[in-house]
């Protein structure tokens, strides 16, 4: 895609691929009632990235 078509690519820098130890841990603090902001502080991660994960967890029924 050129920058003449009007078309921009997101998320090319996003974190896709986790480690089962880390999102056992986002799950926990999640499920303790951390927001994802506060999660990505807490784990040293983008904000961007977190919340690709909280949604993934939500859409996959892991969290509530």
């Amino acid at each position: 895609m050129g920058m003449n078509d009007g078309k921009i690519i997101i998320l090319e820098d996003a974190k896709f691929y986790w480690s089962v130890g880390v999102i056992n841990q986002a799950k926990d603090l999640f499920g303790k009632g951390f927001k994802p902001s506060e999660v990505a502080q807490i784990m040293n991660e983008k904000l961007i990235d977190v919340g690709l994960l909280y949604l993934h967890l939500l859409e996959n029924n892991q969290i509530k």
